[in-house]
């Protein structure tokens, strides 16, 4: 599933969300699953500031430490 929202008036912004959801086709056939969520906003005239976040499951993991991974990233930049 994906989800995109745009903005082009100024000041721009765009936000999208992806979401996968996969079933293994051998094995025990637990899930594993994404999330990615993507932020980008401009500041003031082409200067832009975004924050990425993800979300990782495996349903297949040993224990429930390592079935899940999650992070986030943040970024400044110039358009031209």
């Amino acid at each position: 599933m994906n989800l995109e929202w745009f903005r082009y008036d100024e000041p721009e912004l765009d936000v999208s969300m992806a979401f996968k959801l996969y079933r293994r086709l051998s094995g025990s056939h637990e899930p594993r699953g994404n999330l990615d969520v993507n932020v980008r906003w401009e500041i003031f005239k082409d200067f832009f500031w975004g924050v990425s976040v993800y979300y990782t499951y495996d349903g297949q993991a040993e224990n429930e430490e390592e079935a899940s991974d999650y992070g986030s990233f943040t970024s400044l930049g110039w358009k031209f």
